[in-house]
């Protein structure tokens, strides 16, 4: 406070003092005023250009004498420019001044864009988020618990990460749960416990339920990570959560429908019974007949009633004869395996019962094993070398990476390569391999993950804080690599507003760029963002910064215009009084 109203004390007195110094000059002669006036013009000309340009660059006056001369001259050409107005207003006096406010205002514009200066507000974005792998190995997760995966996020991303990890594990814990317990429920049962299985059942509900819970949770947390993942592979992550819930749903109504039966049937249902089915290879593109058979626990009788069969998605109701059933199943998938289940109603004498059956293909699993050599070496735009074995002949390999497949011939051991694109990042990435059918071998899938080597880089922005319009502004740059050199031939994005610019970096790093200046922007703060396109073995960089922007031409143009439209109307003023001049009659006196 005190050192403000020094500095108004200091104004105050240096104003006293001119108007003394200018009316003391305009007494004694005006031709000294004049000459005062002028040699103060010019000097108050170069020391507020010298003071402005101080100002701007480093917010603060640069000595007394440009401080004197911006506060005091200020008023002395004032108070003159009052009294002599009439000299201020003569058109070539105010076309002067004109053009020498718009080359003093491009002059210092252009020295001031040129001055160096490095932005305080720099940082540096990683490379943008891919969660793409982080759901491959999701899926991974769900079925093999014991999974680890190897995707690193930033951190607000990495506890949601951690986050859904740990509902994933939830999720399986309680899916092992529910078919461990379900077959303890079918065991007891079996063996005539009917209280003890309405036991086990009320518990797998609990189960079932605290597994509805984690589900409904994953597909919330899931899809804050989806944003940064492909849509496709999120949504194949869905469908294999969905088919384990399916999966979970399904023992629950089975188990429901034999307790509903149990429950139905009356009092004197008391023998249990368990269910045989005839265990036979089942040929593939052939109908093969099967038979089942209903037993009952020591006791010796017949039963007769309906059976459900149930396998991959079909339904059959098969009436129960004498004990038996049959029906005819045709395999044109290429299934190693199907389940079967199987339903018995229960009656007045015997007990309802549910039985699982797995019945095997003449179908021949293929052998397939594959791996990546030299882990160590794989860069974006480089090759993935993998060595691999299949059995069968001529068989058709297809490696798929983000929807970019390559197909193969192989047979028994083989080595292939297959190439990478360049903009690939250091999280983890899965190359899907997928041996096609043939004959009666199986399909077979592997997935190989790995992470690319990248090398970090550093981006450094260089540009004038002030912009002053119509000049144009310099942007440069460097980007380095880990160990300081320069990284040359990388192509350069800089954006300002909705502008782009382009640049390659030398064989130093460096980089520069020109900007085009805003002629519609009066005043205001102008964010620049530099980002480094990521090509070779370097991670892509972005640097932020930023400049304010001055246009001194917003008020150079009007006013301009109007001193412009003065200095015409003055011209075209003294044009017709010099016509009229030399147009008057001149009377001559006659003698």
């Amino acid at each position: 406070m005190l050192m403000f109203s020094y500095h108004l004390l200091e104004i105050a007195a240096i104003i006293i003092s001119v108007t003394i110094v200018y009316y003391y000059l305009s007494k004694k002669s005006t031709l000294i005023e004049l000459y005062f006036s002028l040699v103060l013009l010019i000097l108050f000309i170069s020391g507020s250009l010298i003071e402005i340009l101080h100002l701007l660059l480093y917010s603060s006056f640069y000595n007394l004498a440009a401080y004197i001369l911006l506060v005091g001259g200020i008023p002395y050409l004032f108070l003159y420019a009052i009294r002599y107005y009439k000299l201020v207003l003569i058109p070539e006096v105010l076309s002067f001044i004109l053009v020498s406010i718009i080359i003093i205002s491009i002059t210092g514009g252009v020295i001031l864009n040129q001055a160096g200066y490095s932005s305080n507000l720099q940082y540096i974005v990683n490379p943008r988020v891919d969660t793409t792998p982080l759901f491959y190995d999701y899926m991974n997760l769900l079925r093999n618990s014991s999974f680890q995966y190897q995707v690193e996020l930033p951190s607000n991303l990495q506890n949601q990460s951690i986050e859904l990890r740990s509902l994933i594990l939830n999720f399986t814990s309680c899916l092992k749960n529910l078919e461990n317990l379900s077959d303890i429920y079918y065991q007891t049962l079996k063996h005539g416990y009917i209280e003890n299985s309405h036991k086990q059942y009320i518990e797998e509900l609990k189960i079932f339920e605290n597994l509805t819970t984690y589900y409904n949770k994953i597909q919330y947390t899931s899809r804050y990570l989806a944003r940064f993942s492909l849509d496709k592979i999120y949504q194949q992550f869905l469908v294999e959560l969905e088919s384990n819930y399916t999966k979970a749903n399904e023992i629950i109504n089975n188990l429901a429908t034999i307790n509903n039966l149990i429950s139905s049937l009356p009092n004197t249902s008391h023998i249990p019974i368990y269910i045989n089915l005839e265990n036979k290879i089942l040929f593939f593109n052939k109908t093969n007949a099967i038979k089942g058979e209903i037993i009952p626990v020591n006791y010796y009788g017949e039963v007769n009633g309906t059976v459900i069969v149930n396998y991959l998605n079909y339904s059959l109701h098969l009436p129960v004869i004498n004990n038996t059933f049959s029906f005819n199943f045709t395999l044109n998938k290429y299934l190693l395996n199907v389940t079967f289940t199987i339903i018995y109603s229960g009656n007045s004498v015997y007990l309802p019962n549910i039985s699982t059956f797995i019945l095997h293909s003449n179908l021949q699993k293929s052998l397939f094993i594959a791996k990546i050599l030299s882990t160590s070496e794989i860069k974006p735009g480089g090759y993935l070398i993998i060595k691999g074995y299949a059995s069968g002949l001529d068989r058709t390999l297809i490696a798929n990476l983000y929807n970019q497949s390559k197909i193969y011939t192989v047979s028994g051991n083989f080595t292939i390569t297959y190439p990478l694109p360049y903009n690939l990042t250091n999280t983890s990435y899965t190359l899907n391999l997928t041996l096609l059918p043939k004959g009666i071998e199986t399909p077979s899938q592997l997935k190989i993950s790995f992470i690319p080597r990248l090398y970090n880089s550093f981006l450094t922005v260089d540009t004038s804080s002030k912009w002053i319009i119509p000049s144009l502004l310099t942007v440069s740059g460097r980007l380095t690599a880990y160990n300081g050199s320069g990284i040359p031939g990388i192509k350069v994005f800089v954006f300002v507003g909705n502008q782009r610019y382009e640049a390659i970096t030398n064989n130093e790093g460096y980089f520069s760029v020109h900007i085009k200046p805003k002629l519609t922007v009066i005043y205001g703060k102008q964010v620049i963002y530099v980002e480094s396109d990521p090509q070779y073995y370097y991670y892509k960089k972005v640097a932020s910064t930023y400049t304010t922007i001055y246009n001194p031409l917003a008020f150079i143009i009007p006013l301009g215009a109007v001193m412009l439209l003065y200095i015409l109307r003055k011209i075209r003023k003294k044009n017709r009084r010099e016509r009229r001049k030399d147009t008057k009659l001149v009377e001559l006196k006659v003698r």
